[in-house]
């Protein structure tokens, strides 16, 4: 089961104060030293951010990416998707690489990520999650390997109010992995999230990027399309997993119905995570963006 705590190092990256977020004294000019050092101008591996008014959440995002040790140049990629508040501002002040995307949308955000790209590695990021310093280069431990075109991986939970003690969230990412490991037999699309995924670029260029005709599962829908190129495999474990504020598991209400929900949801899709999908990829019509 996952950590009933949260890690220092994850806390260290907060920036609250009296459980309100704040910006250290010279927090800019620190992070954008590290990106500095950090960055190459002839990068390997292109990590890339896409955020839309992400505001109180990104610089967590920059900060936690400026630490990452790696042995491969890399460069940092942050679109902007046509925030109304200080997102954009925010992410110019730390050294990275800023490009505006202004079709809403992540899809067309990451779209343009990819398209920007300089790297031979594509990394997916969110501007809302916390990176350890290992990311990097445990996600590419594997990428690298012969005939892997993707790897995808974990995220766990905080609380939106800073709570340092997270049982019911160890609970609910207990269930969530296991799902997650069921899929990946088969139908690895199915869990791959653009949180914590990454893939071969010339890949993703040959299948025409990201879907971007529909609103949500784009991040599945590469994954889908990078299986004609090679495997695309989960990687686990603490130094590869990444970390979020739990804004999405309030939509059914609390964790306990959300954790309820999902079960009985999945227990019944169990037979369709054994079998690998045949045809073209599968999605509702209210998915689909109007033309």
């Amino acid at each position: 089961m996952s950590s009933i705590i949260v890690p220092k190092w994850v806390k260290k990256f907060w920036f609250v104060k009296d459980k309100k977020p704040y910006y250290p004294e010279n927090i800019f000019e620190e992070i954008k030293n590290k990106t500095q050092k950090l960055v190459s101008d002839k990068p390997v591996v292109s990590v890339c951010i896409v955020a839309y008014n992400e505001e109180m959440n990104v610089l967590r995002s920059i900060a936690s990416l400026a630490e990452q040790k790696t042995t491969y140049p890399i460069e940092i990629i942050c679109i902007d998707n046509n925030s109304t508040d200080n997102t954009k501002e925010i992410m110019e002040k730390t050294g990275v690489k800023v490009y505006s995307q202004p079709k809403k949308g992540i899809a067309n955000a990451r779209q343009k990520a990819l398209e920007m790209a300089q790297g031979k590695y594509y990394l997916c990021g969110d501007a809302d999650c916390i990176y350890p310093p290992t990311w990097v280069e445990q996600i590419m431990k594997k990428l690298s390997k012969p005939g892997i075109a993707g790897v995808y991986g974990r995220v766990a939970f905080y609380s939106k109010n800073y709570s340092t003690l997270r049982i019911g969230f160890a609970f609910y990412e207990f269930i969530k992995y296991i799902i997650h490991d069921l899929r990946g037999i088969k139908r690895p699309e199915l869990s791959a999230g653009g949180a914590n995924f990454g893939f071969i670029k010339e890949y993703a260029d040959k299948i025409g990027g990201w879907n971007t005709s529909i609103k949500r599962g784009s991040d599945g829908y590469m994954a889908w399309k990078l299986k004609d190129y090679g495997k695309v495999v989960p990687i686990r474990g603490r130094k590869s997993l990444v970390w979020t504020v739990d804004r999405s598991l309030t939509r059914d209400g609390n964790l306990f119905v959300s954790t309820l929900i999902r079960i009985f949801k999945e227990l019944g899709r169990i037979p369709e995570y054994l079998t690998k999908q045949k045809g073209e990829y599968k999605t509702v019509d209210s998915n689909k963006l109007k033309e």
